[in-house]
């Protein structure tokens, strides 16, 4: 009987939330690796090297069944992109504009070309609800968890300035996001399927150099929104009602989807001509497959913990509108993740 109460009760990892006056704190890792080539007329000009880590704190609090509250610090300790063995960008003598074609590739031990930073995105503030949740004993069949939150802006201390020495890791703007997750238990497994809209707002800043040289002031950038898609199960492995421990592995597939953004120009290529340097360029919209496995673990009724990681594969797609390269059609990804929460009761204090 207890199993059965149990098993009514959980949630899978994407429509969890706490117990009614429960406050959940967690602690939220995210790292990419993504490598690949650029390509002008079908040649290879340069590597590509991008790097991400972040790292996200988060307070969940729940008044009343199906209400959560949520705040939120976003930050990426460290970004980098990086080419290596770039060819010089040449200013073609018939229009004028950039190309890589008639430079010779760089050697191996040349300085690889990049671009690096980090720092503090911006704060989150939000609620989730959820109508319906297996968890109520209402006789509900599935658990929804629909979130709405909208986080602040950093627009001093951005990728596109050096401040202090160094570059930041926003954006720059504020963002809205928008998600829904949708689970159901079904005896050993917990098929879910979660949606993600999330919204970068405009934002104006003073592009500069490696230096801290204003290169390009008052330039208005214009970040990619993305829409993220993933369906998956999570597979039941172990379960024990009177020690509230459960072991799930989590299967999941997805596509990731962005759309074009207005960027400075110079980041996403190396070596560009100077003349393009004052502007913004479009960078264009791309499609990623997505394709993971992860564990999620609960050791108690207090702390869980998720970890997992998630092949990409990013669809070719131009850098910047007004120079005729793309990344190449074997361009790959990994991301790995790792999140602790823990919860606590008006119970737990009291004891």
């Amino acid at each position: 009987m207890l199993i059965a109460l149990a098993m009514t009760a959980s949630a899978a990892e994407v429509t969890w939330t706490p117990e009614k006056l429960h406050v959940a704190a967690s602690v939220n890792y995210r790292g990419s690796f993504e490598f690949g080539y650029l390509e002008e007329q079908a040649i290879r000009v340069s590597q590509r090297r991008f790097t991400e880590q972040n790292v996200d704190l988060g307070l969940q609090f729940s008044p009343i069944p199906g209400a959560t509250l949520t705040l939120g610090l976003a930050t990426t300790p460290s970004w980098l992109w990086r080419f290596p063995q770039a060819r010089q960008m040449l200013l073609e003598p018939v229009d004028g504009g950039g190309s890589y074609v008639f430079a010779d590739q760089a050697p191996e031990d040349t300085e690889p070309v990049g671009t690096n930073g980090g720092g503090i995105n911006g704060a989150w503030v939000g609620a989730a609800f959820s109508p319906f949740s297996e968890a109520f004993d209402l006789g509900h069949r599935v658990t929804w968890r629909l979130d709405v939150a909208y986080r602040t802006g950093n627009k001093n201390k951005n990728r596109w300035a050096v401040v202090d020495g160094k570059r930041g890791g926003a954006m720059g703007g504020s963002a809205i996001k928008i998600a829904g997750a949708f689970s159901r238990r079904g005896g050993a497994a917990e098929p879910y399927v979660r949606g993600t809209w999330l919204k970068e707002n405009k934002v104006t800043v003073d592009v500069t150099d490696a230096q801290g040289t204003v290169i390009a002031p008052g330039l208005e950038i214009d970040p990619a929104d993305s829409v993220e898609i993933l369906g998956g199960t999570e597979v039941i492995a172990s379960e024990n009602a009177l020690t509230h421990t459960r072991t799930a592995v989590d299967f999941n597939l997805g596509f990731r989807y962005r759309t074009w953004e207005d960027l400075p120009s110079g980041f996403l290529l190396p070596n560009v001509i100077e003349a393009s340097k004052a502007i913004t360029v479009t960078h264009s919209e791309r499609v990623q497959g997505l394709a993971g496995m992860g564990l999620n673990l609960v050791f108690s009724d207090t702390v869980r913990t998720t970890t997992g990681a998630r092949f990409q594969y990013t669809l070719p797609h131009t850098e910047e509108h007004i120079y005729d390269v793309q990344t190449s059609a074997d361009t790959f990804g990994v991301a790995w993740y790792f999140s602790i929460t823990g919860t606590l009761g008006a119970n737990d204090v009291a004891e």
